[in-house]
């Protein structure tokens, strides 16, 4: 059958997520949860403990609509982690690092199958994390989300320096970020244009966070 892939991609400019506790990493993380019945903000302290990379962990409350997939294997960390670093070697900015901290939460919110952003949700060491989404029917492979990342509308090839926009590819090619973990799973997604169709969202945590303002000329070179 031919298959007309299609996508929704997310980024977020100030971001406002963060970090959940997961891996070995002793970090200790903040998960932030909004009552909208009362406008409070309550917020919980928990220490990152040990978990397998290759876990697929799930927050309270959240669950993917058809299944999971584990984001712990090499060829998915190496595979982001190569097509990262390559575009980021193109741009003056040193290699990224795996984390499976990182990499953990964004297995979590990809659990979620909401095809947004997590808005806020988790911090780590009292910062956020910088986040790029992206969801695509059937076979959206990974090389498919980096050419979306790198040279989807309004990304690379439309920067201006001369008058900085946040996206996915600032965002990758950031030079103060430093760790990268992402995780995917599959859903059953509502939202136009997917309609009820299976998809593959996939999410992308960065650590320290990019696409921050004021910060371009720095962090972003053409």
């Amino acid at each position: 059958m031919k298959q007309y892939p299609q996508l929704i991609l997310g980024l977020l400019c100030l971001v406002i997520n963060a970090v959940a506790p997961f891996s070995a990493d002793p970090r200790q993380v903040v998960v932030v949860t909004v009552e909208t019945t009362t406008t409070t903000w309550t917020t919980t302290t928990l220490q990152v403990t040990a978990l397998s990379p290759a876990s697929s962990t799930t927050l309270a409350g959240s669950s993917p609509l058809v299944s999971e997939t584990s984001s712990g294997n090499g060829d998915f960390e190496g595979t982001f982690l190569d097509l990262h670093n390559n575009e980021r070697a193109e741009h003056g900015a040193s290699n990224l690092t795996w984390s499976n901290t990182l990499a953990m939460i964004a297995q979590s919110w990809a659990n979620n199958c909401t095809d947004t952003h997590s808005g806020g949700k988790f911090r780590l060491e009292g910062l956020p994390l910088g986040e790029n989404i992206a969801a695509g029917t059937e076979n959206y492979s990974i090389p498919d989300v980096m050419n979306d990342f790198i040279d989807g509308p309004s990304e690379k090839f439309n920067y201006n320096p001369l008058a900085p926009a946040d996206s996915h590819w600032t965002q990758i090619v950031w030079k103060a970020t430093s760790e990268l973990g992402c995780g995917v799973a599959t859903c059953l997604l509502f939202e136009p244009p997917f309609d009820g169709q299976e998809a593959l969202f996939y999410v992308c945590e960065y650590f320290p966070p990019g696409n921050i303002e004021g910060k371009f000329d720095a962090n972003v070179q053409p």
